[in-house]
C-alpha cells in the first residue's frame, strides 16, 4: 500500500481492508494485522473512509478498530455476530449490499 495512492485524484476511500481468517495458511494472522493496521493509519492521515473485509478474527480487528479508528467506512464482508454493532458504534456502517457469512472457525 502505496502512501502516495491515497493522494490521487478521485481517491474516495481506501480499501478493501481487513482479516480474513480463511487465508491464514497463506497470510498468517501477524502479516494481515500489519497490513491492515498500515490501511488504517492511511485512512487517518488522509481523513478517508475504509471498505472493510473482515472473515473471522473479529476480536483482533475490532481490537485494531478502536485503537485506530477510522474516519468512517462500509464493511463489506463480515462473518460476525454482535461485533457489527460494536462496529457501527465506531463509525462504520452496513449497506444493503453487505455480504454476511457465517462465521469461520
Amino acid at each position: 500500500m502505496e502512501l502516495g495512492a491515497a493522494e490521487a485524484p478521485g481517491v474516495v476511500a481506501v480499501g478493501e481492508i481487513g482479516l480474513d481468517r480463511r487465508y491464514r495458511d497463506v497470510l498468517p494472522l501477524e502479516v494481515q494485522l500489519a497490513w491492515f493496521r498500515r490501511g488504517l493509519e492511511l485512512a487517518r492521515t488522509r481523513g478517508l473512509p475504509v471498505v472493510l473485509h473482515l472473515v473471522g478474527w473479529h476480536g483482533h480487528a475490532l481490537e485494531l478498530l478502536r485503537a485506530l479508528p477510522p474516519p468512517g467506512g462500509v464493511v463489506h464482508r463480515w462473518s460476525g455476530a454482535l461485533e457489527l454493532v460494536t462496529l457501527m458504534s465506531l463509525g462504520v456502517s452496513r449497506n444493503s449490499s453487505t455480504a454476511l457469512q457465517p462465521s469461520h472457525t
